[in-house]
């Protein structure tokens, strides 16, 4: 036979619950009669509300103490609200409303319990910052802050006190009393911008700087005059350089004696020559035409015309007589060479001057540009010194009416739900401890029914023995009681005769 795994069916739940309904009856009411009685034997508290609604004021206003610094990381809405919400759980602040409305009065058991002073108010504190409870409602930029106490009255007037002290302490941890130290930085800054227009001053005087651009102007068109003038010395100069070379060229190759006059006269013999010579061409003219080109006459004028002319060639046409002497261009080139020299030896140091006043210009005007720069210092620090005494200025004056405000209590807070308190207790809830009753008893009852169904060592059902043993049930006897069992039992011990006692399942 091979014994059945399978869970027990619902028949067989309900036969184990109905045998032992006294016992999960009791298992289930037992915590719920708690769960009803507890709350009548806890002390009742009361829970007084307050709404607070947080603004972007001046203390929430980006500032820096820090000159020169402008730009400030901005402070969203939710920083402002964790940061009202830390003020509001503050240990100083929770001491400060034991300190307005005494222990005593807040937890009088606490009081009566323990006689130390210092014991006494940190287990108050404690207690405070239990009972006082800060969160900001979802999507909003509120506060709601919520007090418990047993005194319906005390917790609405310790929560007003709450109220009162963390404005005070919002206003204290905010508050900036700058006006006295802004004073002490302006007469500072004011003595050392007196300094720096004294400095300023005593420099401009002592360099004789009154009007740098002009001076700049008059310095570049005078260096510009003066480096003309030198471009132009220098121009002479080479010019004057290159004409006495070619004047020292032309004098090497002058010579040193030249001739002077040349006298010419005609000659007689040649002239008779060409008088003769004339007188035959006439003739051999006037014999060609008369005696014809073959005729003998006419060669012999020919041969004498020829004859005339070689003589003529070989005779000079006139007579020279010529003069030498010292070459006068010589002198002449010396003279030019000597006056060109003349002209040029006061250039080398004119030009040595015009150098001179470029330098000295250049300097100048090097000069110039270092005193406007240190004027310009001069200036930025004047500049920067009176940018510092106003902004200390209008500093001083929003320190000025933020004290003023600081005095008045003015902050960026309403109170837009002032403390109050509903009549009912918030704790115990009646409610909440019956359903965890029911509860409770409901697990304890299933529990109880568990304990049966594992540890149980009876068959209930005919299922039950069908399903553990795993053999069919042919019949089932019913049950006989216990109390008819035992007498059956006491008479079958009496007789002899044994009897069939009925079988109890």
């Amino acid at each position: 036979m091979k014994p059945v795994t399978s869970l027990p069916s619902s028949r067989e739940i309900l036969a184990l619950a109905f045998r032992h309904r006294w016992s999960l009856i009791l298992a289930f009411l037992l915590p719920v009669a708690v769960g009803l009685l507890v709350p009548r034997h806890l002390t009742p508290k009361y829970e007084a509300r307050a709404q607070v609604l947080v603004k972007p004021g001046r203390e929430f206003m980006p500032q820096t103490d820090t000159p020169g610094v402008s730009q400030l990381p901005q402070i969203t809405m939710r920083e402002m609200v964790d940061t009202v919400t830390q003020i509001l759980q503050s240990a100083d602040l929770i001491r400060d409303v034991l300190r307005d409305e005494t222990v005593g009065k807040l937890y009088p058991q606490l009081a009566e319990q323990l006689a130390d002073p210092a014991a006494r108010n940190d287990a108050a504190a404690s207690a405070l910052a239990k009972d006082l409870a800060v969160a900001p409602v979802r999507l909003t930029n509120v506060i709601e802050i919520r007090l418990r106490n047993a005194d319906r009255r005390v917790a609405v007037e310790a929560l007003g006190s709450v109220l009162t002290r963390f404005q005070e302490r919002h206003v204290q941890a905010f508050s900036r009393q700058r006006s006295a130290l802004l004073e002490a930085q302006m007469v500072e800054n004011a003595r050392r911008l007196e300094e720096a227009y004294r400095e300023r001053a005593a420099y401009v005087a002592g360099r004789q700087l009154f009007s740098l651009p002009e001076q700049r102007n008059l310095l570049v068109q005078q260096r510009a005059r003066v480096s003309q003038e030198l471009r132009e010395t220098e121009m002479r100069k080479a010019m004057l350089d290159e004409q006495i070379r070619f004047l020292a060229d032309e004098l090497a190759r002058q010579p040193a004696t030249i001739t002077l006059q040349t006298v010419s006269q005609s000659s007689v013999v040649a002239d008779d020559a060409r008088r003769r010579l004339r007188e035959l061409q006439e003739r051999e003219r006037e014999q060609a035409t008369r005696l014809g080109p073959e005729h003998p006459a006419l060669r012999a004028t020919r041969s004498a015309i020829a004859a005339t002319q070689q003589a003529l060639a070989q005779t000079s046409a006139q007579s020279a007589s010529v003069a030498t002497g010292i070459n006068p261009l010589i002198t002449t080139l010396r003279a030019q060479i000597a006056a060109t020299e003349a002209e040029r030896a006061p250039l080398d140091g004119r030009i040595a001057a015009l150098r001179a006043a470029l330098q000295e210009d250049d300097a100048r005007l090097r000069q110039i540009a270092e005193d406007e720069i240190e004027l310009q210092t001069l200036d930025r620090r004047v500049s920067g010194l009176e940018s510092a005494i106003r902004e200390l200025q209008q500093r001083q004056t929003d320190a000025r009416f933020s004290e003023e405000l600081d005095r008045a209590q003015v902050a960026g807070l309403s109170v837009i739900q002032q403390p109050r308190a509903p009549e009912n207790p918030v704790w115990p809830k009646n409610a909440l401890f019956a359903a965890g009753g029911i509860v409770a008893g409901g697990l304890l009852a299933v529990l109880r029914l568990l304990l049966a169904l594992s540890f149980g060592n009876r068959f209930l059902s005919a299922e039950t023995v069908e399903r553990m043993l795993g053999v069919p049930v042919l019949a089932a006897l019913p049950p006989v009681p216990a109390l008819q069992r035992r007498k059956l039992l006491l008479a079958v011990a009496t007789e002899d005769t044994p009897r069939r006692i009925p079988a109890a399942t």
